[in-house]
């Protein structure tokens, strides 16, 4: 079902528009591969009390895998290859596609239908006073999108993106770490409007290659961060459901393949811009 629809006269006339009619890139089928082959040992599972771990160099033992962990939360890892893109290009890409849909529907066209933030979040990424990785921190993106791939429009939802103190990294050795740009949020254990398993940890750590970034992603989900320590949401005895992530993570790889696609020509064009 396409769920693509018509831009407006206003939203045709944006020099980004093109991008929502081309079609979507094939994306490296070795991830979901991965995936399909079953979840990894928990073992090997990042604790997100242990998040500084990230700042290491080198890599993981699994850096694309998915489990269960005892507690019955679930955790996901990804590794993502986007050439041609730089640290610079995420950070602005972060705060500017937030202000309005068709910034965030040329991202995925067809499976990204909206998103807004506050008025005062709004004010804050164009702030030019504001460092460019700093712009998305402590505002919350209000989206709407097919994550599941089922061809409905679903309920919107929102992604509390916040600091890096927040998501417990140590700020010292986080500003000693070269090469890398982080946007990461943190479900409120206090937000009465979800439910236990929409709770999470989302984590996006872009580190540079040489020929260009990769996206390390981890995401703990039946849980959230309060003071640096995890806290479980859901209740005791609970499992997360884990047969849905192989969606959830083609929804990524089509995702990324297409910004890692369109990002160099988009960022150039709008001169790093926020307006």
């Amino acid at each position: 079902m396409n769920l693509k629809r018509e831009l407006t006269p206003e939203e045709l006339k944006k020099p980004y528009a093109k991008f929502y009619f081309q079609d979507l890139p094939t994306p490296d089928p070795t991830v979901v591969d991965i995936y399909k082959k079953g979840p990894m040992d928990w073992r090997d599972a990042l604790d997100p009390e242990d998040i500084n771990d990230l700042l290491q160099p080198g890599y993981h033992k699994v850096e694309t895998g998915y489990c269960q962990m005892p507690d019955g939360t679930a955790y996901i890892a990804t590794l993502f290859k986007m050439p041609g893109v730089t640290l610079d290009m995420m950070n602005w890409w972060f705060a500017w596609h937030a202000l309005e849909d068709l910034r965030y529907m040329i991202w995925y066209p067809g499976a990204h239908f909206s998103i807004s933030v506050t008025e005062e979040g709004r004010k804050k990424i164009c702030d030019p006073n504001i460092p460019p990785e700093e712009k998305h921190m402590n505002i919350t993106h209000t989206v709407c999108e097919d994550i599941m791939g089922v061809g409905e429009i679903p309920p919107p939802h929102s992604i509390p993106f916040v600091d890096m103190k927040t998501l417990g990294f140590d700020s010292d050795l986080y500003a000693k770490t070269p090469g890398i740009t982080v946007m990461g949020a943190v479900s409120d254990p206090n937000d009465k409007t979800l439910i236990p398993e929409r709770h999470r940890i989302l984590l996006h750590y872009f580190r540079e290659t040489e020929d260009g970034v990769e996206l390390r992603t981890r995401t703990w989900r039946g849980c959230t961060l309060v003071n640096g320590k995890k806290v479980k949401m859901i209740p005791d005895g609970q499992k997360m459901p884990v047969g849905n992530i192989i969606k959830l993570t083609e929804h990524s790889s089509q995702e990324y393949t297409n910004l890692a696609r369109i990002l160099p020509e988009l960022y150039d064009m709008m001169e790093g811009k926020y307006e």
